[in-house]
């Protein structure tokens, strides 16, 4: 059986198929972007990204998962329609989710990261209770890493430096992307080491799975041509970046930078 990573092949020695009933589905989700272009408001919401960023170990142990986009540049279009292109500074849409709940845990847990960011930062926000759907990231070379909580719990200042020096992108108009899956944390944790198909213990002590697109893949150019320049700035740039984040974790094979030469802790 070919797996949906590139080249990736595994025989099927035993299948094991877990059933549920139809699911009430719940998702809240905000959106916020500089008002204006200055400089102050700017920094306060890359502020914002660093301040929620920090917040999904707890919403992930109350036992919401979801997701935080955040992108900068033209590509911000992709991960929020009507956002400025390009865009002032970031761009966030943050959603959580659960099933078989009433609304409400989600709205109060939503509404209260919204007054937080209100209170600290007073840049422009927009709430929505529901969102459509958002691509994980751009065409070409992605690279990621699974993040642990003590990495998202920095303080806020630590966090929001590093995210932008993660972020950095190749062109400066293209802009970058930075996808925050909140996937692991304690329900992984606990699964039954019978029922674990991981064989990477960075997924047993992770919270989130964090990808960024910060490379730019010219498809005028062959593609060797195309994808060795950008293959060169992730190596010496943003896979840099990340182990100054945190060092020595894995990542998603499938989501992850195939050329770097660190391949053991870095896939």
């Amino acid at each position: 059986m070919q797996q949906r990573g590139p080249g990736v092949y595994g025989v099927i020695t035993e299948f094991v198929i877990r059933t549920f009933s139809t699911l009430a589905a719940v998702l809240g989700s905000i959106q916020l972007d500089a008002s204006v272009n200055t400089i102050e408001t700017i920094e306060a919401a890359w502020n914002a990204v660093a301040l929620i960023s920090s917040n999904l170990p707890h919403y992930i142990d109350r036992g919401f998962p979801g997701t935080t986009f955040v992108a900068t540049g033209s590509l911000a279009a992709w991960f929020a329609p009507g956002a400025p292109t390009p865009a002032i500074g970031p761009v966030v849409v943050a959603s959580l989710n659960d099933f078989n709940i009433t609304a409400e845990p989600i709205n109060a847990t939503v509404l209260l990261i919204i007054d937080m960011i209100k209170k600290k930062y007073g840049i422009n926000l927009v709430f929505q209770k529901n969102s459509a759907g958002m691509p994980v990231g751009d065409y070409g070379i992605q690279s990621s890493r699974l993040l642990s909580k003590e990495t998202l719990e920095s303080p806020v200042l630590t966090l929001d430096q590093k995210i932008k020096d993660v972020m950095i992108p190749q062109q400066e108009a293209a802009g970058s992307a930075f996808v925050l899956t909140m996937t692991a944390g304690p329900g992984v944790a606990n699964v039954l080491l019978s029922r674990r198909g991981s064989a990477l213990p960075a997924w047993k002590s992770s919270y989130v799975h964090a990808i960024v697109s910060t490379a730019f893949v010219d498809d005028k150019l062959p593609p060797a041509q195309a994808f060795a320049g950008a293959r060169a700035w992730l190596n010496d740039n943003t896979e840099r970046k990340w182990d100054a984040l945190q060092l020595d974790v894995g990542a998603y094979f499938h989501e992850s930078n195939k050329f770097t030469g660190n391949w053991q802790t870095r896939s």
